[in-house]
Parts: C-alpha cells; structure tokens; sequence
C-alpha cells in the first residue's frame, strides 16, 4: 500500500489546537478538500489517520471509528480505514497538484525497482492507476513541476537501489497524465536528487548529483518538448549541492539544506529572483543541517518536511515566514526523508518516503 498524510494547521495560532475536531469533506471543482482547522489524515501500513486534540464530534470524512490512538507531541492520532491507497508502496515518488487533483509519480518499490505508474486523487485517500503500465521511462530521485497545462519530469536515476543505478538527463511531458511525449533530453549533466519548480513561466532545474559530483548550475526552459535548456549560472554563490528543498515563495526561488553525496548535510538557506543572483537567507539555521527533506508553501509560511541529519532520519518540521527565522513546527508521525510532498488550498499532503528499520533504509507506509 501507498500511505498519505495530510496536515492542516491554522497557521495563525501554530501549536494552538482548536477546542474541538471537526471535518468535512467538501468535493467542489475549485477547492481540493476543506477539512476543519487543525486536522490531518495519516496512513501508517495502510491506514488514515486524523489528527487533532483528541476530542471530536464524531464526524469522520470516512466510514468507521477510531481503531487507535497515538499521541504525537501535544497531538493525537485517530486511525481511520481508507477506502484505497497506492500499491506498491514506494520513496521517494514525485507529487504534483494538476487540474484540482494530486498526482503521484514514480518512485522506488519496496524490492529496489523503478517505477513508472501514475496515480491520482480528489481526496488523498481514494487513488485510481491513470498509467501503471511505462509511461514515462522508470525512475526515481528525480524532479517533477507543473506549468500551466503540463507536468515536467527530468533527470533522476534508473536502475535499482544499489544495482546498476544509472544517472539521467532525459525529460518528460504530459498534459493529462497519460500521455507522456519524451522530451529532448536536458543540455544538463545527467544527474539525480535535482530541485525542480515552475517560475516566472518556465521550468528551472537547480543542482542535483550524479555519483561522486554535486552540481550548483542552474537551468531553465520556457519550452521543454523541444529542449532548449538555458544555463543561467554554472557555479550559484551556494556550495555544490543536490537533494535540498526547494520551493518558490513571495516572488523568489528558496532552497533549504541538501547534502554532498549523502555524506554532508547543509543547513542554510538561500533565494534568488531571477536564478543567477542569490542570497543567503541565513547560514546556520535553527535546524540542523538535512538533505532529502522536502520544501512546501502553505498559508504564506515555508515548510521543511523531514530529511536525513548526521543523527539519522527526522520527523521534524521547520516553519518560517521570511525564510531567515525558523520554528520548529508539529512531528511528523514518523521520522522519513524521500518524502513526496505538496501543499493544497487546506494543507500539506506527504506520501510515501524512506525511514529506518533496524539499520536499514526501507520504505515508509506514511
């Protein structure tokens, strides 16, 4: 199975919980879901989740009752049953929201294998396979964006785990998410961990690693069936770098942490208007350093979600509403890094993603 998580906070009074839980599922074109403040859906091995402060109406946005409880800092975790979820589960998976609906992307299987399905959902709990058989080519580590009427996936790796991992620099391109069309490849260096996002009306690509090599290029194109990447810079004034957060907010690319070959892990932040100039936000956050945690925007805060630390893997979440002055914001209901992530209208929705087991990276039913 596929787990989800959907985190809604009221963002005005952060870590302040509501009296009591309500939830309502609204299905309207314009709005992806609407629950009531302070909720959040979680899918541990199969299972939904709501989160909230423990008291409710009793009104559930799924058939059933509560079957368990787990208190998570000053939050608690109703387990719910989903009506469907994602199979197989799966790190590391690229999420976009495209036309009033998540869409999932690939990824990693539990067995080390490459995937190449695409999912989608209204609600994050009912899933329906838009393309399990090769879409786009297999991958995972890669990046995805969504410009106007088309999704962008580029780079990442093929091949398994640890077995014939392969770099590439080959792009993809949907404007329904069924029929992909391969792009020509990017005039970047085939590589994996890229930070990916639409701004100011183009795809740009930012960093990423192949092996032994991290990159700080930055690149962009306006019109990717054809290629036509643009370097805008080859060396940024950020440290070579891949696997960071990466988001745009109030006007500007932002990158957060990353790491150098999974051995380093950075914990500054830097923005930049135009992709060639940027700035460092701060140097030394007030979280440690991470890479493979994921960078969101909701209620006009930054989220970074998860990611491996010098410590191991981390259910930590950082907010921040300038990018320089970071709070540690609500856990994750279990430490992982690899996580698919987005933001919609009402919260923040992770899927999938990589934890620990014994000392063995395996892939988290979240």
């Amino acid at each position: 199975f596929f787990g989800i998580c959907l985190c809604l906070r009221t963002m005005a009074a952060l870590g302040t919980l509501s009296v009591t839980l309500t939830v309502a599922l609204v299905t309207l074109a314009s709005v992806l879901f609407s629950f009531g403040p302070d909720v959040a859906l979680h899918g541990p091995r199969g299972l939904a989740s709501i989160i909230g402060n423990g008291t409710s109406s009793g009104d559930y946005p799924f058939a059933g009752k509560p079957s368990a409880r787990q208190r998570s800092a000053n939050l608690t975790w109703l387990t719910l049953d989903p009506s469907s979820l994602i199979s197989p589960i799966r790190m590391d998976p690229c999420m976009v929201v495209f036309r009033g609906e998540l869409m999932a992307l690939g990824g990693l299987s539990a067995s080390g294998r490459p995937l190449s399905d695409v999912w989608r959902s209204k609600d994050a709990l009912t899933w329906t396979n838009v393309h399990a058989s090769p879409s786009f080519s297999s991958r995972y580590a890669s990046g995805c964006a969504v410009l106007g009427n088309q999704i962008l996936i580029a780079a990442g790796l093929r091949g398994g785990r640890n077995i014939l991992r392969r770099p590439t620099r080959s792009v993809w391109a949907t404007s329904n998410g069924h029929a992909w069309r391969r792009a020509r490849d990017g005039d970047f260096t085939a590589r994996e961990n890229v930070g990916l996002v639409a701004f100011r009306g183009q795809f740009w690509l930012v960093g990423g690693h192949r092996f032994s090599v991290s990159y700080n290029d930055v690149w962009r194109t306006s019109d990717p069936l054809k290629g036509n990447w643009i370097e805008v810079v080859r060396n940024a004034a950020f440290a070579p770098r891949g696997a960071m957060g990466i988001t745009v907010f109030q006007g500007r690319l932002w990158i957060a942490g990353g790491g150098v070959t999974y051995s380093y892990h950075f914990q500054d932040v830097w923005s930049s208007s135009d992709g060639k100039a940027w700035v460092l936000a701060v140097a030394d956050a007030a979280f440690s350093g991470r890479s493979m945690a994921r960078l969101v925007v909701f209620q006009s805060q930054l989220f970074l979600l998860g990611g491996f630390t010098v410590d191991g893997v981390t259910a930590e979440v950082w907010t921040s509403s300038d990018g320089v002055n970071w709070t540690q914001g609500p856990r994750l209901p279990v430490a992982a890094g690899e996580l698919g992530a987005v933001a919609v209208s009402k919260g923040i929705v992770i899927a999938a993603g990589t934890g620990l087991e014994g000392e063995d990276l395996v892939p988290l039913r979240i």
